[in-house]
């Protein structure tokens, strides 16, 4: 696994991850209201296909899958529909797929991200971690973790993974997973490990 070393800066590259990263924590705080509100159709493999990212997931009956609102229109065409809400017996929280247009270098990538991480001042700088994974469906990439606290008042702490890899087009996709701080998360990670799959 190559070492990934976090440079300081104030430029937002490529697919602006520091403005996504806005973006998604105030979709993560309106999104019941916005978004139409469609239940997960049990189907023999129960997944959900993410055509523009041409990837698939399996979250099970603990989600509801939004598939349209207005929010979409400022994702700068990135997000890849549906979002993926977590009830509470799943310990809530969001994902959303997207898309990176300027690279297709998984490592390229993964760096982009540290860094728009790193120069957001509501990060909680020595919260940021990464590594490799491996799906259980032998999809390989780099998890990207961290904390990140909110302008509210008082503020709400929330937890971020992102996982980075190339899909069969060889083109980068990042699987973000949003959820408050002190909610349990492992279950939402193990199921995204475990039925990522590259359709």
């Amino acid at each position: 696994m190559k070492q990934i070393t976090i440079k300081r800066h104030k430029r937002i590259y490529g697919f602006s991850t520091l403005e996504t990263t806005i973006l998604v924590i105030l979709v993560f705080f309106v999104i019941i209201v916005i978004l139409p509100k469609k239940p997960i159709v049990e189907t023999q493999s129960n997944s959900v296909f993410f055509s523009n990212a041409r990837i698939s997931l399996a979250p099970g009956i603990a989600w509801d899958i939004r598939t349209s609102g207005s929010f979409a229109e400022i994702q700068q065409r990135s997000l890849c529909l549906p979002v993926l809400l977590g009830l509470p017996e799943n310990g809530g929280g969001l994902i959303q797929v997207f898309t990176t247009s300027n690279s297709s270098d998984v490592y390229k990538a993964a760096t982009i991200f540290l860094k728009d991480v790193d120069s957001n001042s509501q990060t909680i700088k020595d919260s940021i971690n990464h590594g490799g994974f491996d799906s259980r469906s032998g999809v390989h990439g780099i998890q990207v973790s961290y904390l990140y606290q909110t302008k509210d008042t008082p503020p709400a702490k929330l937890q971020v993974q992102a996982y980075l890899f190339q899909n069969k087009e060889n083109k980068c996709i990042i699987v973000h997973y949003i959820s408050f701080a002190d909610k349990d998360s492992a279950r939402a990670n193990q199921m995204i490990l475990n039925t990522l799959e590259l359709n």
